[in-house]
């Protein structure tokens, strides 16, 4: 009966199983499998802590290395060089030098930092994953070749073709004033190959510029970081891309916008992995054959267009002074002028120089007649300074007041203190070369008196103090005074008569005008 039971065909696939393989041992596994961590699982893991002496058992050693263990113990290199960072430290670094960067993006140390903080693990794994995929690529990981100037030799670049490779490079290098020897070593990415990536793209860089043909000015740089960020991916590069235009001018902006950020796009997205490229093998190939390959234009020549741009700037510059000595005035009346619409201090700024949170009209601070001599443009510069403390430097609901008409409320002494710092300001302007005509000073020590003798008068005087601005009259007539003493020196022909300020009327201008009295209403400007 036994043997008959196990002669008859199997009716599951499990029996099946036991009858063919003869193994009764697979019911238990199943079972084992499906049940066990129901029915044995806590006999199981107390078995296992016996068998490591783990129950009931506590190593005073290990409790006491615990207790002595530092909060942050950092990693060892993983390669020379190497600093490993923790995590809140990268984060700090790319905060830093995320700034460094937008402000000063001349600094190699604010770039390196940011470069290397943003390439993250998964980015350089993908790159990774593109040189492997690649036949070029994986000798370039296996061999690890480095870009120096001795490894090229720059000798023998110079004697190859105009229209290879590597002479476009070298052409490109001493037109530039770089060398390859000024990429840094990376020593904040923690995996060795990865670091050798990331490596290997930052001294290629130099390649992308000279194939493009964009400089290293920084509308150069923006078009061949987004060429980069669509090609290879690196983060910084995207960046860059995006924030580094914010403080472009306009002229610049639209440039980019028009003509280099459309070919980065075009060219970036569709060209094969320039990081698959090995340069030092393809130096003497022809430039216009390698393009074709790897499915690359070159762009506008960036320099010809600035300078096609400077050149129409400057013709246009010239045509307008032209036609302003044809008329009663000359390009030295908004430094001459001191009226209802003249401001002393800043100036209007032209639309091809405004910056992208800048509308037009917003001002910026005069520069001062750069044909008066150093010496005299000196004492005029530091009384400029005093007499806008003294006059303007405070918004009081929307009126410019200097501390001298705060320090004019003072009872009694207020008004002398004021009159000892314009006093002050007349001695400064005695020191210019050849001291000052008696005429001019006559003067300034008339606006002085008379803006102490009015301010003796309590409440109203204090208030015709304050639009009168005497300080400020007297600079704008030692200024009018060096312009006049200097200007034929200069090749100035002519300096035309000033405007007068009407001291009657204190009616407030447009926004960073001067007023009538002589009062800047915008609060933000500053000298």
């Amino acid at each position: 009966m036994f043997t008959a039971h196990f002669t008859k065909r199997p009716h599951s696939l499990l029996s099946a199983i036991a009858h063919s393989q003869k193994r009764t041992f697979v019911f238990t596994t199943l079972a084992t499998t499906l049940f066990g961590s129901v029915l044995w699982s806590k006999n199981n893991v107390l078995a296992s802590k016996m068998e490591n002496n783990e129950l009931h058992y506590d190593d005073p050693n290990k409790k006491f290395n615990l207790d002595k263990q530092p909060t942050f113990q950092r990693s060892e290199p993983d390669y020379p060089g190497h600093v490993p960072l923790y995590n809140f430290e990268k984060a700090l670094m790319f905060l830093g030098s995320s700034i460094g960067s937008f402000f000063h993006p001349e600094r190699n140390e604010f770039i390196v930092a940011l470069g290397e903080s943003t390439a993250i693990e998964p980015v350089l794994k993908s790159l990774q994953r593109t040189m492997l995929s690649n036949k070029t690529g994986r000798e370039i990981l296996r061999e690890r070749p480095r870009i120096t100037s001795t490894s090229l030799d720059l000798d023998y670049l110079r004697s190859l073709p105009d229209n290879t490779i590597g002479k476009q490079y070298i052409i490109w290098l001493d037109r530039e004033g770089v060398s390859p020897d000024t990429r840094v070593p990376v020593k904040y990415i923690d995996n060795e190959e990865l670091a050798y990536i990331f490596q290997r793209y930052r001294e290629c860089h130099d390649f992308y510029h000279a194939i493009t043909g964009l400089p290293i000015i920084i509308e150069g740089e923006i078009s061949v970081k987004v060429l980069e960020y669509l090609n290879i991916g690196i983060p910084m590069s995207g960046l860059g891309a995006l924030f580094a235009p914010l403080r472009l001018k306009t002229s610049q902006r639209k440039r980019l916008r028009e003509i280099y950020y459309p070919w980065a796009l075009q060219n970036g997205l569709f060209s094969k992995p320039l990081i698959n490229v090995y340069w030092e093998k393809i130096l003497d190939k022809d430039i216009g054959e390698f393009r074709k390959e790897m499915g690359i234009q070159p762009p506008p020549d960036l320099r010809n267009m600035r300078k096609e741009y400077f050149a129409m700037k400057k013709k246009e510059k010239e045509k307008e002074m032209k036609l302003e000595s044809q008329g009663s005035k000359t390009n030295l009346d908004h430094l001459v002028t001191f009226g209802e619409q003249e401001d002393p201090y800043f100036e209007e700024i032209p639309e091809q120089d405004l910056h992208f949170y800048q509308r037009k009209g917003a001002k910026r601070r005069r520069k001062l007649p750069s044909f008066i001599p150093d010496h005299d443009l000196k004492i005029l510069n530091k009384m400029k300074k005093r007499a806008y403390r003294l006059d303007l430097q405070l918004s009081l609901c929307g009126l410019r007041v200097g501390w001298a008409g705060v320090i004019g409320l003072i009872p009694g002494i207020g008004d002398v203190i004021a009159l000892l710092f314009a006093l002050q300001l007349v001695k400064l302007a005695r020191q210019v070369e050849g001291g000052l005509p008696a005429s001019l000073e006559a003067q300034m020590m008339a606006n002085v008196s008379f803006d102490f003798g009015i301010g003796l008068i309590p409440v109203v005087g204090d208030f015709i103090n304050v639009m009168y601005k005497c300080n400020s009259r007297n600079f704008v007539l030692l200024e009018k005074h060096l312009i006049k003493k200097y200007g034929n020196k200069a090749g100035v022909k002519s300096v035309p008569a000033t405007s007068t300020i009407d001291h009657k009327t204190a009616k407030t201008q447009h926004k960073g005008t001067y007023t009538a009295g002589g009062a800047v209403s915008d609060p933000a400007n500053k000298v």
